[in-house]
């Protein structure tokens, strides 16, 4: 009796069953990721949108504390773009790993969707790089006109350092992008 080939039989079986099962939760969790991209950000992105727009029509006190508080926002809804684009990523590269893995096991293509999708060379795919980079552009441009604003109200001093706050925002928020481009998903096999 053969005990390493009747264990191996044994063995395969169940990885494979492991591995399905992690590929259908994967999966489920890629889904979830996506959903929170497409409706986070337009709502983030709308809800900042109004806060600028009715800047003026608020108090000058209420509008400084507006103002000091818009670039906060912009930079924690990039940031959490970020990291959902991060882990989309993420399950993505495994989901092809589970792919091939299981492919390997039975010596035929069985599972080719991600491992073989044009998307797979694009860090949280090119659905993701379009939404952040739409997020980017629009963050952008809610802290120049966020400037704008501000020069209205306050002094060239306070300006200043408005110009600052600003500029380290923007910095960020670019910088997380262009970091997010250069992702590249670690294999765990």
């Amino acid at each position: 009796m053969n005990s390493t080939k009747s264990d191996k039989d044994v063995g395969t079986p169940l990885q494979v069953e492991l591995l399905l099962e992690e590929y259908r939760a994967l999966n489920q969790l890629l889904l979830f990721r996506l959903s929170a991209l497409d409706r986070s950000l337009p709502i983030s992105t709308g809800f900042l949108s109004v806060a600028v727009g009715s800047i003026l029509a608020l108090p000058e006190e209420v509008r400084l504390v507006f103002l000091l508080m818009i670039p906060y926002l912009v930079v924690w809804t990039i940031r959490t773009a970020v990291i959902h684009a991060h882990a989309k990523a993420d399950h993505i590269g495994r989901i092809a790993e589970i792919e091939q893995r299981i492919n390997a096991v039975h010596g035929k293509q069985l599972l080719v969707f991600q491992s073989h999708h044009p998307n797979r060379g694009a860090t949280a795919g090119r659905s993701g790089q379009a939404i952040l980079a739409v997020a980017l552009v629009s963050a952008l441009f809610m802290l120049t006109l966020c400037l704008f604003l501000f020069q209205q109200i306050a002094s060239s001093h306070t300006v200043a350092f408005y110009c600052i706050y600003l500029a380290t925002a923007s910095l960020d928020v670019t910088r997380r992008y262009l970091l997010l481009l250069q992702y590249q998903y670690t294999k765990t096999l």
